[in-house]
């Protein structure tokens, strides 16, 4: 079985998330891709919205589509969230001979010198870039460039900052968002103010 990750905020979830997930899945014949919202990132300065409403959100958008999972295993974690300690969990979970994609957006994969065993991670992992604009992956040194895939898609251009601000402003996220994560964030008040919690 090939099953693809992909680790965010996800602050709030948004249809680039789920339009790269069903793209990269039939790139890479992926059977499963899963969903995993933060706990306490470690890259993260800003707080962000409660893991509760995040993860249901998730669970939300995704409805019954079977191939597409939403999981809480760093929401259980009481402490920091490192990727690390999140594949070792799930490898855990899988049969030995699943083969676990790690999908992460260029911006992170530019930073991976800064991950808790980085090199442990591109060792026992594949991992699948998205490619950013604005991001040069020949800044990435030679010997990590040779580890990763470099997905040959194109995203959407929506951006979870910018669907709090809408939200805040008063200006419409429909059409950004599937319509339940919509009903979801009005119902609960979520982003009205500049720092959520």
């Amino acid at each position: 079985m090939r099953v693809g990750i992909i680790g965010g905020t996800f602050d709030p979830p948004h249809n680039g998330h789920f339009y790269m997930a069903d793209k990269l899945r039939m790139l890479y014949k992926l059977d499963k891709v899963i969903f995993i919202p933060a706990g306490v990132p470690p890259h993260k300065r800003n707080r962000i919205t409660r893991g509760i409403h995040r993860y249901n959100m998730l669970r939300l958008a995704i409805g019954p589509r079977p191939y597409l999972i939403a999981s809480d295993i760093e929401l259980k974690k009481p402490s920091m969230s490192f990727t690390f300690d999140t594949l070792e969990l799930l490898k855990k979970r899988f049969s030995p001979k699943t083969e676990l994609f790690f999908i992460v957006g260029a911006d992170s994969i530019l930073e991976i010198k800064t991950w808790k065993n980085y090199q442990k991670l591109l060792k026992f992992y594949r991992f699948i870039v998205v490619m950013r604009p604005g991001y040069d992956l020949g800044k990435l040194d030679r010997n990590i460039a040779k580890k990763i895939s470099v997905a040959k898609i194109k995203g959407l251009a929506i951006s979870s900052t910018d669907l709090r601000l809408r939200v805040r402003e008063k200006i419409p996220i429909t059409y950004f968002v599937p319509q339940e994560v919509e009903k979801y964030i009005y119902k609960h008040k979520l982003y009205k103010q500049e720092v959520v919690s």
